[in-house]
């Protein structure tokens, strides 16, 4: 009797020790933020309501989507069903900020997915509510919890002066991080009269910038950017990205919470 007793005890304190996370649970606290395949971008070399790219790789359940659309020439705003894929069912995307700078044509949005579905071939398609030139950017990201959060203040500006840059990608002095283990997106759209170069931010960074496009359109070149900094500390940040011709921008930045 004495050893059966001995022998529950031993196994029920060993079964409590070994425990995993059963379904919908919570992954384990502390999993680092990591972008796992970027950067994927087209851009339409025609005014279009919707663009679409496939996924080199395919996107791992348990992941996130991040995802840049940006316009130029032609103002508009995002659909309300921002983007969908071929998956079955459907990935379900949330548009987190955008910024449209209205009669001149030009704007950015920053989107999210978890990724429940993910099998075959995966093709994400966005679309806007008038046709414009878009450019379209895909990062897959691990270590954000889902459902996904985002964290302390979002931020979007346009910089319309046509001056040089470095084009702040925040609202007023800045965006605060309130978590300590946070992803900082930002996005930029823009139009310019030639090619250009873009550097990331410093700021508390520095940023990664692996998303970087630009097509010609009637001797005009219009270009998409997505930049990203794992911030390991709280507090105030100031996205920004630096222009070579200092062309008129627009830039919206959300901030997902990590683990």
């Amino acid at each position: 009797m004495r050893l059966a007793a001995f022998v529950l005890f031993i196994t029920s304190a060993f079964a409590q020790t070994i425990a995993l996370p059963g379904p919908g649970m919570p992954a384990q606290s502390g999993r680092a933020i990591i972008v796992v395949q970027s950067p994927l971008y087209i851009t339409s070399n025609a005014p279009v309501t919707s663009i679409s790219k496939t996924f080199s790789t395919l996107p791992t359940v348990g992941s996130v989507l991040a995802v840049g659309v940006t316009w130029q020439y032609i103002a508009t705003t995002i659909a309300a069903t921002p983007c969908t894929d071929n998956q079955s069912p459907p990935n379900t995307y949330t548009l987190r900020e955008q910024i449209n700078a209205g009669a001149t044509g030009f704007g950015a949005a920053a989107i999210t997915a978890p990724v429940v579905t993910s099998s075959g071939t995966f093709t994400i398609t966005c679309s806007a509510t008038t046709g414009s030139y878009l450019t379209l950017m895909l990062h897959e990201v691990g270590g954000i919890p889902v459902p996904v959060v985002t964290d302390g203040t979002d931020g979007k500006n346009t910089f319309l002066s046509g001056a040089v840059s470095p084009t702040p990608c925040y609202s007023s002095t800045g965006i605060v991080t309130t978590h300590g283990n946070d992803l900082i997106l930002s996005v930029l759209g823009s139009n310019s009269g030639g090619n250009l170069t873009i550097t990331p931010g410093t700021s508390g960074g520095p940023y990664v910038l692996p998303s970087n496009s630009w097509f010609g359109n009637g001797g005009v070149s219009a270009i998409g950017a997505m930049e990203y900094l794992i911030a390991f500390s709280t507090g105030n940040k100031t996205p920004q990205m630096t222009v070579s011709t200092g062309p008129y921008t627009a830039c919206a930045t959300v901030i997902l919470k990590g683990y």
